[in-house]
């Protein structure tokens, strides 16, 4: 099985890629730029790195023509926070969010890819996150609001007419709250989870602080990492599904949790995590469940110590 994904060098490509090759796929990631040299020695031989910008259509063709996967993964996105949404630039945002997908599906159509997975996002749901107990992607509402949710849910509208147009299979995940191992700042992704800020502040000895109360349906990396590529290899999956979690995280408790594991004391620097959203509801997960099967969940604290385990190792 021959894997081609975009995005491939954000948090959720190498985690994906990662999985992959678990299941013994030969995997090309491309991206604006290379990858971190510590994703590259954590990954081994057994991925192939290219740079790629999605808009640039003709250099994107090539690549997928010389790799000819049986799978698109097209994850390259732009995840802008408002003050980059304040500073201009959005034709950007909407260049690679949603034009890059419809290249991505027509290139698939062209080359005779059978599958693509166009990444949506939880974002999607916009408003309705504060209105609603539960998401749920055939009856819950979609009123985005922010241009990534506004791009998001345009891309995978995109997506699906696409496929349908031209014969393409297409998967279009709202993956929501994913932290864990594999995630990194960066200049595109620039609102990591509250997992990454908590993490990040006990790598450098400080305490994360929480606004009471603050609780997200937190889905660890590796979980969410196996959920999607089952997606990718299910007969079953076509369309939006959701994927994350039924299951709420406190996340002052799993910044306690970190900070007694990694021996931070009660009176060093405290570092206040900042929340992209003050809370969401867990998603429903029965049309997920229903296209693969029981779904992996690894324990938070397990998740926080494997998380925790894999900083350092990425360190030394």
């Amino acid at each position: 099985m021959r894997v081609f994904l975009t995005g491939g060098t954000g948090f959720v490509g190498l985690a994906m890629i990662a999985r992959f090759l678990e299941q013994g796929a030969e995997v090309m990631a491309t991206a604006e730029a290379p990858p971190p040299d510590w994703a590259v020695r954590a990954l081994g031989d057994g991925v192939r790195f290219g740079v790629v910008d999605v808009r640039d259509r003709a250099g994107f063709r090539a690549a997928l023509a010389e790799w000819q996967p049986h799978i698109l993964v097209h994850g390259a996105a732009l995840t802008p926070d408002e003050a980059r949404e304040r500073a201009g630039g959005a034709a950007d945002i909407f260049e690679i969010n949603v034009a890059g997908t419809a290249t991505a599906i027509e290139l698939a159509a062209t080359l005779g890819v059978p599958r693509v997975m166009a990444f949506s996002s939880g974002a999607a749901y916009g408003r309705t996150l504060a209105d609603t107990d539960v998401l749920d992607e055939v009856e819950t509402e979609c009123r985005p609001a922010t241009l990534y949710a506004i791009s998001k849910l345009a891309a995978e509208r995109v997506a699906l007419r696409l496929g349908d147009l031209h014969g393409v299979s297409v998967v279009t995940p709202r993956l929501s709250a994913a932290w864990g191992p594999w995630e990194y700042a960066t200049t595109h992704r620039q609102t990591p989870s509250p997992g990454w800020h908590i993490t990040d502040a006990i790598s450098a000895g400080e305490r994360p602080t929480v606004p009471a109360g603050a609780a997200l349906p937190l889905v660890f990396s590796e979980d969410a990492a196996d959920m999607l590529v089952r997606l990718c290899l299910s007969d079953q999956a076509h369309g939006v599904f959701n994927v994350g979690s039924a299951e709420m995280v406190d996340l002052q408790g799993l910044a306690d949790a970190a900070a007694t594991a990694k021996g931070i004391p009660p009176d060093a620097t405290e570092r206040p995590v900042p929340l992209f959203v003050a809370g969401r509801p867990p998603m429903r997960l029965d049309r997920l469940t229903g296209a693969i099967g029981p779904l992996r969940r690894t324990p938070v604290v397990e998740a926080l110590q494997r998380t925790l385990d894999w900083l350092a190792g990425v360190a030394e």
